[in-house]
């Protein structure tokens, strides 16, 4: 199946615009759903890739939303959504015990 972006957002660094692009969830031919996720850069050249598995497409999509604000945080951390110095993606609580949880901080203006 070809990549489908259902939700894409532009997000600025201190090197360059980065464009963020969500697949659909997909069902793969195990039966898990499947979430692709690709960063592109200011060119549209892809710059990063991934893909996450889950349960359900709700599931995978959070996976999928969570395991973008990781990377964002770990290689782009000066990423940066509508001027605030927030991606807006949800990133993994590494301090959370027995569960995974994941915290999102969404601009309000």
């Amino acid at each position: 199946m070809s990549f489908i972006a259902i939700a894409s957002r532009t997000l600025s660094t201190e090197k360059e615009d980065l464009t963020v692009e969500i697949g659909s969830p997909s069902i793969d031919d195990g039966g898990m759903s499947k979430c692709e996720y690709r960063i592109l850069d200011s060119s549209g050249g892809i710059r990063e890739t991934g893909h996450f598995f889950g349960i359900d497409s709700t599931q995978v999509l959070l996976f999928c939303l969570t395991g973008v604000g990781d990377y964002l945080r770990r290689f782009e951390p000066s990423a940066s959504f509508v001027g605030l110095p927030t991606s807006g993606f949800p990133v993994t609580d590494l301090d959370a015990k027995d569960a995974w949880t994941a915290i999102v901080s969404l601009p309000t203006r």
